[in-house]
């Protein structure tokens, strides 16, 4: 016997619910949505609740665990509200009997107790008992430093967390799907050289900062979808020597963005070391002002840069083509060139002669 998704829509504007004697699941999403419900009986014949039986419920504040329970899914516990942050912690204890906790169960404001020898908690942070498996981060902290010893960050860890900065130790091998996925206000990463393998969407819709991120040479596995490529993450620094290595396990449209050479970050934009060639400029920026000195504009530069109103160019540029933009080029308001080379942004810019303007 189970609880079912027919049956969530009978109980979504109740404040209280007991499930019957006798159920042994509640399955996938059963009371999604809630958000009314504040109290909830779960029987001792409960051995399974799914994943994310009781996403949305931001009105229930705790729950009650039977000794039965044996299996918790990815995100049963996610009692957040979509458009609010919870004020109330949710408190949950993790009775003994628990053997497998799927990916993370609960949302980032949570309280955990745990009476299990499978499972520790520390500081808010829930570890496998042995300390290698990261498995809930739910600190409001935005700055932590993973401990030694964990291994892997697991399925959802830090996601949708207020994380900013984060430390790895150097005994992490794993960075599982999902770890980091909605944690937008990450800045940036430092990966150790242990480092084996990033899954699958593990730093989906993170804005770093930078825009830019930096392989260690022994990386195995780096899933096509680990990171928004090509849009947030615009640079791609591997170490040198293995160059053809990363192209080889990263999608093939992001090749142009993979360096393993030095380069200097200033106002926005990347260059190469001796700052002669601009390789990539941050999205998002209404106005660059490229320095002289640069004298080459690679192709791809201002990819996804399609909100740039106004950009000067140096007298020392020779070499932009319009492969430095998108497909279609951004609405420009005003291009400042050096005076005498209207004619060469001329045939660059065609379709923005009259913005154009000499100085």
């Amino acid at each position: 016997m189970s609880i079912y998704v027919e049956e969530k829509v009978l109980v979504k504007n109740i404040e209280y619910y007991r499930v019957k004697e006798g159920v042994r699941m509640l399955c996938d999403y059963a009371f999604s949505e809630c958000n009314k419900l504040r109290n909830i009986y779960l029987p001792p014949s409960l051995n399974f609740i799914g994943q994310y039986t009781f996403r949305g419920c931001s009105s229930l504040d705790k729950i009650a665990l039977p000794d039965s329970l044996v299996y918790i899914g990815d995100g049963a516990f996610y009692c957040e509200d979509h458009y609010k942050r919870r004020s109330i912690p949710f408190r949950v204890t993790i009775p003994p009997s628990v053997e497998t906790i799927e990916g993370n169960p609960f949302c980032k404001n949570t309280i955990i107790f745990s009476h299990n020898e499978r499972f520790k908690v520390v500081d808010k942070v829930l570890y496998s008992s042995d300390g290698k498996v990261l498995i809930s981060y739910c600190s409001a902290k935005e700055v932590f430093e993973v401990p030694d010893g964990v291994e892997r960050i697991g399925v959802g860890a830090f996601r949708n967390t207020p994380i900013k900065k984060i430390t790895f130790p150097k005994s992490l091998r794993i960075i599982d799907k999902d770890a980091f996925k909605k944690a937008s206000g990450l800045e940036y990463v430092v990966f150790p050289n242990s480092l084996k393998e990033i899954r699958e969407n593990a730093f989906q819709w993170c804005d770093f900062k930078t825009g830019s991120v930096t392989f260690p040479s022994n990386i195995e596995k780096v899933s096509p979808k680990a990171f928004d490529f090509g849009w947030d993450i615009k640079m791609i620094r591997v170490p040198k020597g293995r160059l053809n290595h990363f192209k080889s396990i990263l999608p093939e449209e992001i090749s142009n963005q993979i360096y393993d050479e030095e380069f200097v970050f200033e106002n926005n934009m990347y260059f190469s070391s001796d700052k002669t060639e601009l390789l990539a400029a941050i999205s998002g920026i209404k106005h660059y002002d490229i320095p002289e000195g640069v004298v080459k504009v690679r192709d791809g530069a201002f990819c996804g840069c399609c909100n740039i109103d106004s950009i000067i160019f140096p007298s020392t540029l020779k070499f932009i083509t319009t492969d430095a933009f998108d497909y279609e080029m951004p609405e420009f308001k005003s291009i400042f060139v050096p005076k005498g080379s209207r004619q060469f942004y001329e045939e660059i810019f065609e379709d923005f002669k009259d913005e154009i303007k000499e100085y």
